[in-house]
């Protein structure tokens, strides 16, 4: 499978589908419609998603429009050349051949949990929180996952919450662990995206896999966590997924099926 590399800013918006398009100087790679592509973060050997390309454009940098080049963050062809010559050495000029790619994420999960039974029209109307989960491994069978109570009862799920303002993806999961179960992670994976439509916001939760690194260390609660009681448990792979299933059966929150969607999408090699 043919692959491209992207700096580190980029993967988040890959990620949640805001970044559709990227451009190809000097295409070594021949890159045609249909390709499947594996992305990876410059420096980084581990993927983190798989697209296909379903159209590409070729011109040259001088015919760039100003919509084509607003969406890459640039005012100018000549903004455009200053900045990739920084990694082609002064080879771009307004003549230099261009591939416009446009490809569409594949092979990550994405499930969707509409109760109001909104049209597609109405969603994509609704304003979007973003939040991230991860099932947390102690080890090759063991995950550290949280309790907390819900509708009552006291309900496993998997440490992780809301992204704060200037955090990026990463940032946001390795915050929400280290203060719900105390760990720092390593060998993080995602896994897939998870949206529930509530009456008045999407809730989209990007979901990961990965691993605790050194000891843990003390709990950093917010409010909403104290109120529900929220404490890490320690649980083996195979019993949270049952757990998770039977209380999303029992109870039907999206606090379960989400902890249920992350379990049933784990990658093989953890």
């Amino acid at each position: 499978m043919k692959s491209l590399k992207f700096q580190p800013h980029l993967r988040d918006p890959i990620l949640d589908g805001s970044k559709t398009i990227t451009w190809r100087f000097f295409d070594d790679k021949d890159i045609q419609v249909g390709d499947e592509l594996e992305f990876f973060v410059s420096g980084d050997d581990r993927s983190f998603g798989h697209v296909s390309v379903i159209k590409i454009e070729s011109k040259k940098v001088g015919e760039l429009t100003q919509d084509e080049m607003s969406a890459h963050g640039y005012h100018s062809i000549e903004e455009v050349i200053e900045a990739h010559n920084t990694y082609y050495g002064g080879k771009i000029t307004e003549e230099t051949p261009l591939k416009i790619i446009y490809f569409s994420r594949v092979k990550d999960p994405y499930q969707v949990v509409n109760p109001y039974k909104y049209s597609p029209e109405e969603i994509a109307k609704l304003p979007i929180a973003k939040k991230v989960r991860a099932a947390v491994f102690l080890d090759e069978n063991t995950l550290i996952c949280t309790e907390e109570e819900n509708m009552e009862q006291m309900v496993l799920g998997m440490p992780g919450g809301g992204i704060e303002e200037g955090e990026d993806n990463e940032s946001a999961l390795r915050r929400e662990v280290r203060e719900e179960v105390g760990y720092e992670i390593k060998n993080i994976s995602f896994l897939g995206t998870i949206e529930a439509v509530r009456e008045s916001y999407r809730s989209v939760t990007l979901c990961y896999q990965c691993e605790v690194e050194g000891v843990a260390g003390e709990l950093k609660p917010t409010e909403k966590e104290i109120r529900a009681k929220t404490h890490p448990v320690i649980v083996k792979t195979k019993e949270a997924h049952m757990r998770c299933k039977n209380e999303y059966e029992k109870y039907g929150t999206f606090h379960s099926i989400r902890s249920v969607f992350i379990l049933e999408h784990l990658k093989k090699n953890t």
